[in-house]
């Protein structure tokens, strides 16, 4: 890292360190995972999120199309959701997006369905 003043580089040099404690790999989970739905487990649902919302659970589509799988509210509501789907977990949007694959298929994302 470089330090400027007014925009111009500062000389600094390093007086010390010390390592506090070794670094260790660890394991962060966040969330759940989703519950299983036969049928329509096994198929590529980061990919259908990244193509619909960018992967991003809290995405709203000024159409009126929420979540990573861009769920219209009479949609989220007829697998089950309550609310709107951004205030839903990730996890609990994929279980409710796997719960509409297996009614109606890849129909509902016509563009993106591809990539399950």
């Amino acid at each position: 890292m470089q330090t400027l003043h007014n925009g111009e580089p500062v000389k600094w040099s390093v007086i010390t360190k010390k390592l506090v404690r070794e670094p260790r790999p660890r394991r962060v989970l966040v969330g759940r995972a989703a519950y299983s739905v036969p049928g329509a487990d096994g198929l590529n649902w980061g990919a259908l999120a990244n193509c619909e919302s960018g992967g991003n659970p809290h995405a709203v589509n000024p159409a009126g199309y929420y979540g990573l799988y861009q769920f219209d509210t009479g949609t989220w509501r007829s697998v089950g959701g309550s609310g709107l789907p951004t205030s839903a977990s990730a996890a609990e949007q994929t279980y409710r997006a796997k719960l509409l694959y297996q009614q109606r298929g890849r129909s509902p994302w016509p563009t993106c369905g591809r990539l399950l």
